[in-house]
């Protein structure tokens, strides 16, 4: 079957993934892919547009309101991924709070490795956003992580004032986050060398309104409940706080308030 393009890729892009759905479709791989960038630079965007070519060439993805395929770092991620068919596109977004090997507590880990041996024997394509690759838990960058995309922005001027625009992704092979993340430090940066799969190249907005207005919704309605369950989970511990907090004084057993306390006489000329 012919590799079907959409609009809003150029050329290179549409080149990268040809070899990925090939491997997935032809060889029963599955793939891991990160995306990874600066906030507002264009991730979720990206995810979108990987997301409809895959679908395009035979891979399945949600396509309705629910964007059931598209999923917020949360409980039982594993046993929602299970339930979806083989062969199908994932996109995890804010997927750094679990991933960030600055935070991830061991449970997170394993649950996150648990996730990424079931997608593996279901040939799934998972991509996941990510500000920082570099943040990321070894053990998937060495041992799962396939490609990585490095979302950017370029500056430009426009009447006199500095601006920068969106949409322009450099590729990067497996090969090069494994010797990356080996030589991790103050210049681990340039060890992912130049650009792979043709080097940099754009993708463009406003496509798919419809669907980017699901997602935004998806995304607000989560990132809200997020920080409804962190306001709550404050109130609880200041609550337990102050009741460990020592009592200043004792008051009398028959104490029945301040109308029982009596008036003291003040010799005012001794004072």
């Amino acid at each position: 079957m012919p590799f079907k393009t959409i609009a809003g890729l150029d050329d290179t892009i549409h080149s990268n993934f040809a070899d990925i759905l090939d491997a997935i479709q032809r060889d029963n791989w599955d793939w891991l892919h990160l995306n990874s960038g600066i906030e507002r630079g264009g991730k979720s965007s990206f995810a979108l547009f990987q997301a409809k070519l895959a679908s395009e060439n035979g891979l399945k993805f949600d396509w309705s309101p629910k964007l059931s395929h598209v999923f917020f770092y949360e409980k039982n991620l594993a046993k929602k991924m299970m339930n979806l068919p083989d062969r199908s596109v994932v996109i995890i977004d804010e997927g750094g709070e679990v991933l960030f090997s600055r935070r991830a507590i061991e449970k997170e880990v394993i649950e996150i490795i648990q996730t990424l041996m079931i997608y593996g024997s279901k040939n799934i394509l998972l991509i996941i956003n990510i500000p920082d690759w570099r943040w990321i838990d070894k053990y998937i960058r060495l041992a799962r992580v396939r490609s990585l995309a490095k979302i950017r922005t370029y500056p430009y001027m426009k009447q006199g004032r500095m601006k920068r625009a969106r949409g322009f992704y450099e590729m990067y092979t497996r090969a090069q986050v494994i010797n990356a993340s080996r030589g991790l430090g103050s210049h681990s940066e340039g060890y992912l060398g130049s650009p792979s799969f043709g080097g940099r190249a754009k993708f463009f907005g406003y496509h798919y309104k419809k669907e980017w207005d699901w997602y935004s919704k998806k995304k607000t309605e989560f990132l809200k409940k997020k920080k409804e369950k962190q306001a709550e989970k404050k109130r609880k511990k200041d609550f337990l706080a102050m009741k460990k907090l020592p009592k200043v004084a004792e008051l009398p057993d028959d104490f029945a308030g301040v109308d029982d306390l009596k008036p003291i006489k003040v010799d005012t000329f001794n004072i």
